[in-house]
């Protein structure tokens, strides 16, 4: 695994055999480092209900035995696929479990049979469950504290993950400068250590950053390479997400086709990885795209559709960034107490009622501005 990478096919097969070997012999624990194998495989390789299924029968298998090393490592992998699963509640159980049996003493040899450090793994789950779900400030305090944590043990691999959960909630939050540091020390960590896989994760993240920051047209280019780069490696992980998140550079820089083209993958690969994070943002870039052609009405049924769904599956950054964006139009066609109501209630289901990130601040400013009818004044005389 360390050699080829945990997507690589070559990866899946050796792991695939060893499964087949452990059932004829009937042996738990070497049908346990075959599943572990797998598991892991299904998910850097977008198979969430795989990963899902062989995670909980490595857990069963695990506590049947009565190994909690192997129960310990299966719960961290079930709360990251839970996560992109957008199952939130069974992710945070995940890490509950985990982080209760966590010691670091005794589990800093996982970095060698089972590929990373535990410790460190879950704090990156926990961080990219908690950037979902919206609680940023929590987000950065766990993932400081993993931070740490990582320096000082000095595993690359698992580091590299950290810094991607870390980068990633930054993403969610929708904090450009931020995304920027972090993408550039998990680029650093990446080309010292030749992690080329999370390499492309680095290259994402500062992509994005470079698109935000102000060169929308370079950022995306090399967003998009990015996004090629990962799926040649089979790092499929999280992609669908990826794909939105670019595809919403590609409505901001002008080239529809492309976002068009970027939507489109990313939807057929959020319905065949199960991981449904992705779909509330895809659906929303779908209504940026209708709305930037001149699409007002199939623009308004994308954002309600991206509203409940991000309602549905708990994510509040992303039903802010939808209210917002139907208010814009529900107040531009003349529904300014409805506009208002929208952005009011998204606003109240932020979990952190401080949260001061560049969408949960473009919200208040449209929902002051239409408080006063200056949005609604603006928009009549353009």
């Amino acid at each position: 695994m360390a050699a080829l990478g945990y997507a690589a096919e070559a990866t899946e097969a050796a792991y695939e055999r060893a499964e087949h070997l452990s059932a004829e012999l009937e042996d738990s624990a070497r049908l346990s480092s075959a599943l572990y194998g797998l598991a892991v495989y299904a998910c850097a390789h977008g198979e969430q209900r795989r990963c899902r299924e062989l995670g909980l029968r490595l857990r069963r298998i695990a506590e049947a035995a009565g190994d909690t090393d192997t129960a310990l490592e299966a719960d961290v992998l079930l709360a990251i696929s839970s996560c992109l699963r957008a199952d939130f509640e069974d992710g945070f159980a995940a890490v509950r479990r985990a982080i209760a049996v966590w010691d670091p003493e005794r589990h800093r040899p996982h970095m060698f049979s089972f590929g990373q450090e535990p410790g460190v793994a879950t704090h990156a789950a926990y961080v990219f469950l908690l950037g979902f779900t919206g609680r940023v400030g929590e987000a950065r305090r766990v993932g400081a504290d993993g931070l740490r944590l990582a320096r000082e043990i000095g595993h690359p691999l698992s580091h590299a993950y950290l810094l991607a959960g870390m980068g990633t909630a930054e993403l969610v939050a929708g904090e450009p400068e931020r995304v920027a540091r972090l993408g550039a020390e998990l680029r650093e960590v990446t080309t010292a250590h030749d992690l080329a896989m999370w390499g492309t994760w680095a290259d994402l993240l500062c992509a994005w950053a470079e698109a935000r920051g102000g060169d929308v047209g370079g950022g995306l280019e090399a967003a998009r390479a990015a996004l090629e780069a990962r799926a040649q490696t089979g790092f499929l992980g999280m992609q669908a997400y990826f794909l939105a998140a670019v595809a919403e550079l590609a409505v901001d820089a002008g080239r529809h086709d492309v976002a068009e083209t970027l939507l489109a993958e990313g939807r057929a690969l959020a319905a065949s990885s199960a991981e449904r994070l992705a779909e509330p943002d895809l659906e929303r870039v779908v209504g940026r795209l209708a709305r930037a052609r001149g699409d007002r009405d199939g623009a308004q049924r994308a954002f309600a559709r991206a509203l409940e769904l991000g309602r549905l599956q708990g994510m509040p950054v992303t039903v802010v960034h939808a209210a917002r964006e139907l208010a814009e139009l529900r107040a531009a066609g003349g529904s300014g107490p409805e506009a208002r109501a929208l952005v009011a209630a998204a606003l109240d289901e932020l979990p952190e009622a401080d949260q001061a990130s560049p969408p949960v601040a473009a919200a208040w400013a449209l929902l002051d501005r239409l408080a006063t009818g200056a949005y609604g004044a603006a928009r009549a005389a353009a």
